[in-house]
């Protein structure tokens, strides 16, 4: 039997694990992933250092998160008639609807397209926000364990794992690898990992936003991580706020590195000197250096 590594080793392999994950996240989404916002967001991201998870209960498709839900039952329906259509419709009316009810997942949203005209009117106050350009790997460093997830649009419900998982459920009264401490099937185990897993596919009329989502547990409790109630463009959501703190691992520096470009809205009135202004007073110069105008041609 080897020996058991130390809490220094473990920490050294993890590092270097992420910095694995750095690369490949990069490889694979390019080297700035972008999110459209407001300026009073930008504000609260640069001057507070936090960044915002909206629960995905109020995000502006009205299916996200149920969406594959939504397709795995209507699949189990086809597919196993009418034999089980009560127990299907018990299962989700019953178990599964009123968990994600509980448990909508929080969810911050970039895209893989810059300068989409789409997105600055959809997410970016009607083209009048910004842009931010965010450095992949200094954002996957960052966040390092959360999950970060490309969002799969129109993905058919009886080709997913899950619906294989409640398919035996619903047949077998087993629940595969979710087993609870006593080794017995575990629904709840089930179903929360379905709800973590729905929050990453939508209907295929968003397809265009080639989103990616940076997703924390709904559980996550920590010093630098909150679940307030918030005002967002007039109306009241519940939000995930996870604070960066001012320490060593996270200065100035290292905060100004997760920003490659910041990028003014085509319908702004914002002033672009008194913005680089506002981040030199702030103690940014790199952001200063970094403020452009978009060339979409909305107008």
């Amino acid at each position: 039997m080897g020996k058991k590594m130390t809490a220094e080793q473990y920490k050294v392999k993890l590092d270097e694990q992420i910095e694995k994950d750095c690369t490949s996240f990069s490889q694979k989404y390019g080297d700035r992933i972008y999110h459209y916002t407001s300026v009073s967001a930008l504000d609260g991201m640069v001057r507070d250092r936090e960044f915002w998870f909206p629960c995905a209960s109020s995000m502006n498709d009205k299916l996200d998160s149920k969406y594959l839900i939504d397709s795995i039952q209507y699949a189990l329906l086809a597919d196993l008639g009418d034999n089980y259509k009560q127990k299907i419709v018990d299962l989700f009316d019953n178990s599964i609807y009123p968990e994600l009810n509980r448990k909508y997942p929080y969810n911050m949203s970039f895209s893989t397209v810059r300068e989409d005209a789409a997105q600055w009117e959809r997410y970016a106050d009607n083209a009048a926000g910004v842009c931010i350009g965010f450095n992949s790997a200094a954002m996957k460093r960052l966040f390092r364990l959360e999950l970060f997830q490309e969002v799969f649009y129109n993905y058919p419900g009886k080709e997913h794992q899950h619906f294989a998982n409640l398919k035996e459920y619903l047949t077998r009264g087993t629940t595969g690898s979710f087993i609870d401490t006593s080794g017995n099937p575990s629904l709840r185990g089930l179903i929360s990992n379905l709800i973590i897993t729905a929050n990453l596919y939508k209907h295929f009329s968003f397809s265009a936003e080639k989103e990616v989502r940076l997703c924390p547990y709904w559980h996550y409790h920590s010093d630098n991580a909150t679940i307030v109630f918030k005002q967002i463009r007039g109306i009241i959501r519940k939000v995930c706020i996870i604070n960066i703190p001012r320490d060593s691992s996270s200065d100035h520096n290292a905060f100004e590195d997760l920003f490659d470009e910041i990028i003014i809205g085509p319908r702004s009135q914002q002033n672009i000197t008194e913005l680089q202004d506002y981040f030199i007073s702030l103690g940014y110069p790199k952001l200063s250096s970094i403020v452009k105008r978009s060339v979409c041609p909305l107008r």
